[in-house]
């Protein structure tokens, strides 16, 4: 059997339209992995910040809270008062929900 220059380049052509979808897939495959990857890091990273917002919002209404009744402690009513009061049920109303973002793993 003699290969001739016509079936050599028929053979080439149909290993090309073989591989290069192949090719193609594969690359397009990739990108999608990377572009993952990439949302997934960030959003690690969102979680992070919005861990420790959550933290710092904490501090900051346990504080207000201790100045509110200090400030009852010394005499102080009306919008104190009614404040302390917003902020314990708030207190309690938000630790009996669920946290929506956080994810566990």
């Amino acid at each position: 059997m003699t290969i001739d220059l016509q079936w050599l380049a028929a053979i080439i052509t149909a290993i090309t339209a073989i591989v290069t979808p192949v090719v193609v897939c594969v690359k397009s495959v990739n990108k999608l992995v990377e572009r993952i990857e990439n949302l997934e890091s960030w959003n690690k990273r969102q979680q992070r910040d919005l861990d420790r917002t959550a933290q710092e919002n904490e501090v900051i209404i346990t504080g207000v809270l201790a100045s509110l009744k200090g400030l009852r402690e010394m005499g102080c009513n009306g919008p104190v008062s009614q404040g302390i009061e917003d902020i314990e049920e708030f207190l309690a109303d938000a630790a009996h929900r669920n946290v929506s973002y956080r994810r566990e793993n």
